[in-house]
């Protein structure tokens, strides 16, 4: 374990000043100053290998001088260079920080190159996880980005990255209770060639901020393939798909086979915004599922559309086979699905063969998002046909399922009923797997009572009626008919 207190002029624990071909393997750095970099890169640090090491910050500072790995000019985080070029960040951990990572390349036409993050599990920072600006042939794949500090920044990043040239890939990324955006992405290819391609991320849906939240931002972008993400933003306000932009920028864009989505039970979200600004710029777009359970589903063109109907209708070539429906995402941080409705439902896309989890996608019928599953089929009993007299309180299973609608639309585990009917109850366990039963129900009226007064007189040979013709009786002298001869005064009773 590396670990030292700093300076304004001793920054780093690991300083690669203009070093080539370095590999640092299963190396943990700790700085439990609020001031520090991890590691530092400067000076055209090329090839150089981070595998498998840990990586610790201050989980309490609040000065952006605090960060995991650093790749800047001779000065600092703030200042801009050819600080690196084809580096790899794999399998490593970093905790803590006001960034994760921090990257900065020499301007918007002059980028680091080749640099990748693979794998890495980046958490508990103070804004951002991976901050990238001026960096080109960028490569962010498999990382496992959330914060969770309670002192972060509600304004926070899972991935920032602007200005990027050449080849890009954002991809397999997990990213959940960060600040305001899950992956921001902007002027990607404008003042270079080159395309990019954001797929099979899970980006959600606990976010921190109380305002706006944005899943995926993309702002601007040339030969962009956006496939195959999963995004939700909970129950926050915002979008879980933004792109906005100005067609000098942007063109070639790419967006199928994605899931938009926000909270099943609040509607405060919209699934996507796209500005009438670059519609021109759509290539295609379509195959996507856009849900939330707020009245607007979607803002494109500069309209608001409640139904993907009213959607398909206005968006003349694009979306006409993209859907609405709840997902059924497997937890709110989890965006993995086992029972759903839009099983089967994407386009094969030669660039995706795989999902998050590499598991194979359908070469004919892919799924939508970026978990590729088969959905699971479930089976409820409610039990037999039963009755009751006036009325029942009729329970379904508490013990193996969450979800609960009956028939009437009632949510609750169990319904009283009053009459004769049949009743359904559609069950949900916590895999968002459902199913149906139904019973008959039959509800008698409750027997009339038979006498008027406590006492009556009458000669010994009379008969005492309880009524109620057709009923059973057992009457406290042992009789079981609807009549009884009293045998001697007293007081007699009659159950019916």
């Amino acid at each position: 374990t590396l670990t030292s207190s700093f300076t304004t002029t001793n920054k780093a624990l690991v300083h690669l000043d203009g070093a080539d071909y370095v590999t640092f393997k299963h190396i943990v750095t700790d700085i439990p100053s609020t001031f520090g970099y991890g590691f530092w890169l400067t000076n055209e640090a090329d090839y150089n290998t981070i595998d498998s090491c840990e990586i610790y910050q201050s989980m309490s500072s609040t000065s952006a001088f605090n960060i995991g790995i650093l790749f800047s000019g001779a000065s600092g985080y703030t200042s801009y260079a050819n600080s690196g070029n084809y580096n790899t960040i794999s399998n490593t951990k970093i905790q803590g920080g006001y960034y994760g990572c921090r990257m900065n390349g020499t301007s918007t036409t002059n980028n680091t190159l080749g640099n990748s993050f693979l794998n890495c599990h980046i958490s508990q920072f103070r804004y951002t996880g991976i901050y990238t600006r001026n960096a080109g042939n960028l490569t962010l794949n498999e990382n496992l980005i959330h914060a969770s500090l309670t002192n972060g920044l509600t304004s926070g990043y899972g991935i920032y990255s602007y200005y990027a040239t050449g080849e890009n890939s954002i991809q397999c990324n997990t990213i959940y209770d960060i600040g305001a955006r899950g992956i921001i992405c902007g002027y990607y290819n404008r003042y270079g060639p080159g395309g990019s391609i954001i797929a099979n991320n899970m980006i959600g849906s606990t976010f921190q901020t109380t305002g706006f939240a944005y899943g995926l931002y993309v702002f601007g972008g040339l030969n962009m393939k956006i496939y195959n993400n999963s995004v939700s933003i909970g129950s926050n306000s915002g979008y879980a798909y933004y792109h906005s932009g100005s067609m000098s920028y942007t063109d070639s864009l790419y967006v199928v086979n994605n899931i938009f989505a926000t909270s099943p039970q609040f509607g405060n979200g919209q699934a996507m915004f796209f500005s009438s600004g670059i519609v021109a710029a759509l290539d295609v777009m379509d195959y996507n599922n856009f849900y939330t359970a707020g009245g607007n589903m979607v803002n494109f063109n500069g309209n608001s559309y409640s139904t993907i109907q009213q959607l398909q209708a206005a968006s003349f070539f694009f979306n006409q086979s993209s859907i609405s429906a709840n997902p059924g995402f497997v937890g709110t941080n989890d965006l993995h699905m086992i029972c759903s409705a839009i099983d089967n439902l994407g386009t094969p896309l030669p660039e995706i063969t795989q999902d998050i989890d590499k598991e194979t996608r359908n070469p004919t019928t892919p799924d939508i998002g970026a978990d590729e599953f088969t959905s699971i089929q479930i089976t409820y009993d409610i039990g037999l046909d039963t009755s009751a007299c006036e009325n029942l309180l009729l329970y379904a299973d508490t013990d193996d399922y969450v979800g609960f609608v009956w028939g009437g639309g009632q949510q609750t585990p169990q319904i009283l009923i009053d009459s004769t009917n049949t009743y359904s109850v559609t069950v949900t366990d916590s895999n968002n797997c459902s199913a149906t039963d139904s019973l008959v129900v039959t509800i008698f009226d409750a027997p009339t009572a038979p006498f008027n007064n406590d006492t009556i007189s009458q000669c010994s040979y009379d008969t005492v009626d309880a009524l109620n013709v057709g009923s059973t009786y057992i009457w406290s002298t042992s009789d079981t008919t609807q009549t009884m001869v009293p045998p001697n005064s007293g007081t007699f009773t009659v159950d019916i």
